[in-house]
């Protein structure tokens, strides 16, 4: 079974519930304006595996059947999401996203920033009118604040080669963790579900966050647009110092003894890349990550994430919904490398 069919099985257990959520997102954005329309639904329609949503109909469907507000749920999660991308191409000045023009590239940045600013708005009218939940209201408006936070942290650090690997998953925590953890947590809270489910649920979603960076963050090295939508080497490009770097800059001189490159040549390759300074430079960091074993490394604490959000979710009872939550964190660290 290849991937994407293992990962339409995931699905396959909500595909009805998706479907009512695609229906929501669509709904929830509808407006009269034909500009914003048009921004708004370029990047809806321009797909995504909608993770997030995923997470909150399985976490959902552990506890019974899901009524209205689930898909409402469901549809913000993915709106703040997609908000989010928006507002990181104006940050980033991207031209591309998931293979195709980003939104800032169609439409300006003017547009795009208030473009994720109405989606937004239009995510917590529907948190209080639909869901009207103070305990999901909550998390969702603490995941979103620390999101910022992490995008913020992020942008500090941007070039910043001494950066530690305590640092990187400080930004990870609040730029991903939080989130993909407040999705599961959130579902349980509507679910009703016992105290210490949620718990678990919420842990699960932080593992899974983490690990999903360190995935992303690795791809960014072995990446082709026809296959990811994105040029390898971008966040590098970008000055986003990430898992593989750091490892590689801490041990390139295991990459020395190998003889491959020295440490000042690494360093200097790697500031190269961040300057745009060097085309051979890419080719010097690609050999010196698998020589020094970053990208196996990388992958290694991916793995050890995965299993720690599968064992957070080990007590709690419910075949099908459980096992897919499961399958999910084992597939998303299978992408390739």
């Amino acid at each position: 079974m290849n991937k994407t069919d293992e990962f339409d099985r995931i699905k396959g257990y909500v595909e009805k519930d998706l479907l009512r959520t695609e229906e929501t997102i669509f709904e929830l954005v509808r407006t009269g304006n034909r500009t914003l329309s048009q921004s708004t639904l370029h990047l809806i329609k321009a797909g995504g595996k909608r993770i997030r949503p995923l997470l909150v109909l399985l976490c959902g469907r552990i506890y019974g059947e899901l009524d209205e507000r689930f898909y409402h749920l469901a549809a913000c999660v993915e709106l703040i999401h997609l908000s989010t991308l928006i507002h990181d191409d104006v940050v980033d000045n991207a031209s591309l996203r998931r293979g195709s023009p980003s939104v800032n590239s169609i439409w300006g940045n003017k547009i795009s920033v208030l473009s994720g600013d109405f989606i937004y708005s239009r995510v917590f009218l529907s948190l209080v009118n639909k869901i009207d939940n103070m305990q999901v209201l909550r998390a969702l408006s603490r995941a979103a604040q620390l999101m910022s936070i992490g995008e913020i942290m992020q942008i500090e650090n941007t070039g910043n080669i001494e950066l530690s690997e305590q640092e990187y998953f400080q930004v990870v925590e609040r730029k991903t963790a939080v989130f993909l953890s407040a999705c599961c947590e959130s579902a349980a809270i509507l679910a009703q579900a016992p105290a210490e489910d949620i718990c678990a649920l919420r842990d699960y979603g932080n593992d899974l966050g983490y690990a999903f960076q360190i995935v992303d963050d690795t791809l960014d090295f072995v990446a082709e647009t026809d296959q990811f939508g994105k040029t390898s080497f971008k966040d590098l490009e970008e000055g986003k110092i990430t898992l593989p770097i750091i490892h590689l800059l801490t041990h390139s001189d295991e990459a020395h003894r190998n003889e491959v490159h020295s440490d000042g040549q690494i360093r200097q390759a790697v500031k190269n890349v961040i300057h745009g300074l060097s085309e051979d430079s890419a080719s010097v960091i690609r050999q010196a990550l698998r020589s020094s074993g970053s990208l196996v490394y990388a992958q290694t604490r991916a793995l050890d994430f995965s299993n720690r959000a599968i064992t957070n979710i080990s007590g709690i009872v419910n075949g099908k919904a459980v096992e897919s939550l499961k399958e999910l964190s084992r597939w998303l660290v299978k992408r390739d490398w």
